[in-house]
């Protein structure tokens, strides 16, 4: 009775849970971070700097690229929500020199003044917004993984009871009147014929 109220529950939590997940291509409707291409038929992923519904929102600041999974090192008024720090403009230098560091790569753009040059971190440690669809997908495994283990947990003591029951059961019918001596069947032998 217990398991079966155990998985009725944990059915309907999954199907509640189920029913807030996304389902892409769907009416022509995509998935959070993902927009509608209507040549090619399907949904694809947001142009750099842009998530949400449709793509309809640009980064937030300090937040830039695919996703905006990576955090500008910078001041805001330099971070581009597209491809993060904005180099400093250097007029008439002929060439563009990329500094690589730990951690740092070189980015390279141009200005009508002519070539810049600059760094935009994309530290990996940096904290990452979430979308409210992986948080949901991460809360149902975490509560189906509880459930798992609650069943493991039932069904080990079951298991356990049953064998020491069983046990005992055996015992109890194999020692009936241990309670006797180990020499009381010797005084019932008679020896008279000694």
């Amino acid at each position: 009775m217990r398991l079966w109220i155990c998985w009725a529950t944990l059915t309907m939590l999954c199907e509640k849970l189920g029913a807030t997940i996304c389902k892409p291509a769907v009416d022509d409707q995509c998935c959070s971070g993902y927009k509608w291409n209507n040549s090619s038929g399907r949904c694809e992923t947001c142009p750099l700097g842009y998530n949400g519904p449709q793509c309809a929102y640009p980064c937030p600041q300090p937040y830039y690229g695919e996703n905006c999974l990576y955090k500008c090192n910078c001041t805001e008024e330099h971070c581009d929500f597209v491809f993060g720090c904005k180099p400093t403009s250097i007029a008439n230098k002929d060439t563009v020199q990329t500094i690589k560091k730990s951690g740092q790569i070189g980015a390279k753009n141009f200005s009508e003044e002519g070539h810049t040059e600059g760094t935009t971190d994309v530290n990996p440690s940096s904290p990452i917004s979430m979308s409210s669809d992986s948080m949901v997908v991460y809360i149902t495994i975490a509560l189906i993984s509880v459930c798992v283990v609650f069943l493991l947990i039932y069904g080990a003591s079951y298991f356990l009871n049953n064998f020491f029951l069983r046990k005992q059961t055996i015992n109890s019918a194999l020692n009936v009147g241990v309670e006797e001596s180990v020499y009381s069947h010797y005084e019932e032998v008679n020896l008279t014929h000694i």
